[in-house]
């Protein structure tokens, strides 16, 4: 898989040490998460997006997870952000992403859940067959479709009652 940050030239990538790129991306998380304007958000995820995909040592549980809080943001230029940049992230590094995602979506209220679920379809449909025979495969190790089958009996109480 890839195509994104892994094919750039070695002059376009960041050149910072890890210590500054880990306090870059905490700056960035914070301000997706509390930036007061969509621009700041919008311009928070892209840098953020750019980190992740330069130095996948960044790759973390919360870093990824405010990618897909940020899904559920009002403004939707914001969202669909957020959708490229997890988009991007599963790309490049399926083994590493994915399985976050789906924690993320197990463990998430029912709105952002759903929007997670739409995010790992297009996921799914911009895949090639063999990356999505993969992403099937590391979707069944950890527990997805157990997840979306308690979420649907769920829906049907909720209906019967």
């Amino acid at each position: 898989m890839g195509g994104t940050a892994k094919s750039l030239n070695p002059e376009i990538r960041i050149k910072k040490s890890r210590a500054e790129l880990n306090r870059l991306a905490e700056k960035h998380a914070h301000n997706i998460r509390n930036g007061l304007s969509p621009q700041v958000r919008e311009s928070a995820l892209f840098g953020l997006m750019d980190i992740l995909l330069t130095d996948s040592s960044q790759i973390k549980n919360d870093r990824v997870g405010t990618l897909t809080w940020a899904l559920n943001d009002r403004e939707e230029r914001v969202s669909v952000t957020s959708d490229l940049a997890l988009t991007m992230l599963v790309k490049d590094y399926p083994d590493k992403v994915f399985p976050i995602l789906i924690q993320n979506e197990k463990s998430a209220g029912p709105k952002l859940s759903r929007k997670i679920s739409e995010t790992i379809r297009s996921i799914y449909s911009l895949s090639s067959f063999r990356d999505r025979v993969k992403l099937r495969d590391l979707e069944r190790k950890h527990g997805r479709e157990l997840a979306a089958k308690t979420r649907q009996s769920k829906q049907k109480l909720r209906r019967v009652a």
